[in-house]
């Protein structure tokens, strides 16, 4: 006797509607709960929150939450007072819903006490952190309510009865590639041709005092990016160039709340904050030379300190805030000049042959660091701020520049280029102890200056020179396809799972695949996604139709498991060729990828059923 069809459900006793009032309201609340979930991303991915757990997106994503274990909550209280068993208060598949609830809330408690002792995740570590992983295993817990509801009754197959199990589901599936973002196929269009790339270009670069940690930090449409600063609050303002045009942009010290303060055709540098963060310094081309300008660290006009035929440039504020250091060539050879936070009268700080600049003051006020090529090669030397006591620090056959100071005067960190290339090192403040923090092979690390946070753990600078990942072919190659694994076995697990406990609707795939991958673009903005995942839902449900998917037939599952992802690789790799700057991958890949993809979900059609079994 053969086995029973894909459609066909076992009889059940409950005398409830299907579906019920309560799957259409848990349908409903499980859109709710994940749509305050992806705002939640979106506020994430477009800089809209700060170091802080209490944020609007938060308290719409636990609001959501809590009503959704309200309503179950009250009703299981409901049933109980009128003398229903503890575990049939609940309708069948709703009782791991209301566990998922609690295990939301007590989650982001969790959450709330893990940011407190280990700070804010970025990047990729929020989407592994154990308790964002449980927030996520609850939410799925919940929303899938209506899809267990359906198993326990029967999915009903005909519109709109099948609605609510399938916004259950798609919901699940929403949350699973959210948190694989880091390998979506709508988040980075990593075999999209990558069109023009200058290796010479400057990229913030974050380096921990032991070199340890190097992370860049994008810096959104930069062409350069220069001589970053960091505020005492932990915001860094970097120096940007885009084309023709000149930015002062501050950040968060994750690289969040990208925000231009003073933008201009000139080109700006050597930004420096004021002692209270009211303020930045910095030096930018006037008819030809360069001047000292100061702005309100949160926007506004620019008001000019310096007004002379010279070159002034490279400000540096005093620890009071009452004073600038500065280079000038006005006597001359570029020298250490003084003058008043306002402007106004200079006095001369150094007259020795040769350059003296990158003036960092120290954060006690008793010393300038600077770089001076007085010997013949740049070297880094101190002076007290009355110009005496001067005392050289490095004394190498290299060039030694751009000095900045720890956060507690202990330790200077400088560029030099005594390996061959330019490098972060550190010293102490007496000169000893020099260490090389980047070593990086075809990079340049530091050589437009560098910035220490308030906590003396990480060191903001530069780095040009290097080939960034994202450009590197091998790399193109390795995360698209495995973007493409995950996305596919996650799609293809999904419908095969759908086709495990009942029928498949026309249209339930269109849903579950359009809607959930149409999510992802409130975080990457590749708003022609959608279009991408709402034709591969089409694709699908056409060929279900078709094929008549049936356990009794389980080549037909086979067709759907394979043709469905892709078809879906197919489409997104035509609207990259359309929509995108073309394909760049080869043509072995361009046309391996989808059969990979299909290959996928027919290993996994073998899992979910793995034939008819015979018995007698």
């Amino acid at each position: 006797m053969g086995a029973p069809t894909v459609g066909a459900i076992p009889a059940t006793t409950a005398a409830e509607p299907n579906p019920s009032r309560l799957d259409a309201v848990m349908g409903i609340l499980s859109v709710l709960l994940v749509g305050g979930f992806f705002v939640d991303l979106w506020a994430h991915s477009h800089g809209r929150v700060d170091d802080s757990f209490f944020t609007p997106w938060h308290g719409l994503l636990y609001a959501a939450a809590g009503l959704f274990g309200g309503v179950l909550l009250a009703i299981a209280l409901k049933a109980r007072r009128n003398g229903a068993p503890r575990g049939e208060s609940l309708p069948p598949g709703y009782g791991l819903s209301l566990i998922g609830a609690a295990l939301f809330l007590a989650a982001g408690l969790a959450d709330l006490v893990w940011h407190e002792l280990f700070g804010i995740e970025n990047d990729v570590e929020a989407l592994l952190s154990p308790t964002h992983l449980a927030l996520a295993t609850s939410g799925i817990m919940m929303v899938f309510g209506p899809v267990r509801s359906a198993w326990a009754k029967g999915p009903p197959v005909s519109f709109p009865g099948w609605l609510p199990w399938v916004a259950g589901l798609t919901m699940g599936l929403a949350i699973l590639g959210a948190f694989t973002e880091y390998a979506h196929t709508a988040i980075e269009a990593w075999p999209e041709e990558v069109v023009s790339f200058d290796a010479g270009r400057s990229d913030l670069l974050l380096v921990s005092v032991d070199g340890g940690a190097q992370t860049r930090l994008p810096i959104e449409g930069s062409d350069e990016v220069w001589m970053p600063d960091a505020a005492p609050d932990g915001r860094i303002v970097v120096s940007v160039v885009v084309g023709e045009v000149g930015r002062l942009l501050v950040m968060n010290p994750d690289g969040s709340d990208q925000r231009v303060v003073f933008e201009d055709t000139s080109i700006f540098h050597h930004a420096d904050w004021s002692p209270d963060a009211s303020m930045i310094a910095f030096t930018t081309d006037v008819e030809g030379n360069t001047e000292i300008f100061v702005v309100p660290a949160d926007g506004g006009d620019a008001t000019r300190l310096t007004d002379d035929p010279s070159v002034d440039w490279g400000p540096s504020w005093s620890p009071d805030g009452t004073q600038i250091v500065f280079t000038s060539d006005r006597d001359g050879d570029p020298d250490l000049y003084l003058m008043a936070s306002t402007g106004g009268e200079l006095v001369q700080l150094t007259n020795a042959a040769g350059t003296e600049a990158g003036a960092a003051w120290s954060p006690n006020g008793e010393w300038i660091a600077f770089d001076t090529d007085e010997a013949g090669n740049a070297d880094i030397a101190l002076v007290h701020p009355d110009g005496t006591g001067w005392i050289a620090l490095t004394s190498e056959d290299a060039f030694d520049s751009a000095p900045s100071w720890s956060a507690d005067g202990s330790q200077i960190a400088f560029s030099s280029d005594r390996g061959g290339e330019s490098d972060l090192y550190v010293m102490q403040a007496d000169g000893a102890e020099v260490r090389n923090l980047t070593q990086h092979p075809g990079g340049h690390e530091g050589w437009a200056g560098s910035s220490w946070s308030g906590d003396g753990q990480t060191i903001a600078t530069n780095e040009s020179g290097h080939t960034p990942y994202w450009i590197d072919p091998f790399t193109r190659q390795a995360m698209g396809v495995t973007a493409l694994l995950i996305q596919a076995a996650l799609i293809s697990g999904s419908i095969l799972l759908v086709l495990r406990h009942g029928g498949l609707p026309f249209g339930a795939i269109t849903i579950i695949v359009g809607v959930s991958g149409g999510l992802m673009t409130v975080i990457s903005e590749n708003y022609w996604y959608i279009a991408v995942a709402v034709l591969a839902g089409i694709v699908g449900d056409v060929v279900a139709v078709l094929s008549k998917p049936s356990s009794e037939r389980p080549s037909s599952i086979r067709t759907l498991a394979f043709l469905l992802p892709a078809f879906w690789y197919v489409l997104y790799l035509l609207a990259l060729s359309v929509l995108g700057e073309g394909i760049g991958w080869s043509v072995h890949m361009t046309v391996g990828a989808p059969f990979l993809a299909g290959a996928v979900g027919l290993l996994l059609s073998f899992l979910a059923f793995p034939g008819t079994t015979k018995s007698g």
